[in-house]
């Protein structure tokens, strides 16, 4: 098989471009995951990879791993040592990458615990909502407006592989999220720095239900407080004054599930 070693090949920067680039993974509709974890998840949980690329290194120290990995699309790519550490995002790559296929998120929701995250920004918080929904069990994560693009590399690390196995669901604004609460027949919750707000220790919440969790700077919209059943606030004796807004959802998850 012939072996990659121009960082101007094509399919490099191809790679190189939906690493770096949201337009380009939006508009062509995939994105590139790095190192044997994440790639190992991907085609183990049925992702749709669509090119592989490896590097001589890691088909001599992984092989068993590079059998599975490979073995999953026609289209693999040998490269060299150098066009390896041009792909990868990390200082030390792994030297294996898979391009995948972006999934259709635009569907119903379906199951009865929920948390929705509305404009959430930081990568690492919503990498961290998707894996602690998945290691609770919730039957979804819900994307509402302008949140960090889920496929950028910081998100896919923090994941941990959770993005393969959790749904996540993605709307454009708080009118057709709630138009899917309604039709899931979900209690919706909204998490507050408000006195008025319900004590989370002290609230039932409902069997079916979501937890809105807002932008990091300015907590959740009107229009998000607005379809809103409940308020809630989590129990705080110390001094700060709120949580990071991926801490705040965990609690909250932990909260849905332990009832």
């Amino acid at each position: 098989m012939e072996i990659i070693k121009s960082k101007d090949n094509p399919i490099v920067k191809k790679t190189v471009s939906l690493r770096e680039n949201r337009r380009e993974r939006t508009k062509s509709g995939l994105f590139v995951i790095e190192g044997l974890r994440l790639c190992k998840d991907a085609v183990l949980c049925g992702a749709e990879v669509k090119t592989v690329l490896v590097s001589e290194v890691f088909l001599k120290n992984h092989p068993s791993d590079a059998e599975i990995i490979c073995n999953c699309c026609d289209d693999v790519r040998v490269v060299s040592e150098g066009v390896s550490q041009k792909l990868g995002d990390t200082v030390n790559s792994q030297g294996v990458y898979c391009i995948c296929a972006v999934k259709d998120y635009n569907k119903s929701l379906s199951g009865n615990k929920f948390i929705a995250v509305e404009n959430l920004q930081d990568p690492g918080n919503i990498g961290t909502v998707i894996r602690t929904a998945e290691a609770f069990g919730l039957d979804g994560v819900v994307l509402i407006g302008n949140c960090a693009d889920i496929y950028s590399p910081k998100v896919l690390r923090s994941t941990m592989g959770s993005l393969f196995r959790m749904p996540v669901y993605k709307f454009v604004d708080v009118d057709t999220a709630n138009k899917q609460f309604k039709n899931a027949g979900v209690s919706v919750y909204g998490a507050v720095l408000d006195d008025s707000a319900l004590l989370l220790s002290e609230t039932q919440l409902n069997s079916k239900c979501v937890c809105l969790i807002g932008n990091e700077a300015n907590g959740l919209s009107d229009s998000a407080k607005a379809i809103c059943d409940k308020f809630v606030i989590i129990d705080m004796p110390g001094n700060a004054e709120s949580l990071n807004a991926a801490v705040a959802a965990s609690v909250i998850m932990w909260e849905m599930i332990k009832r």
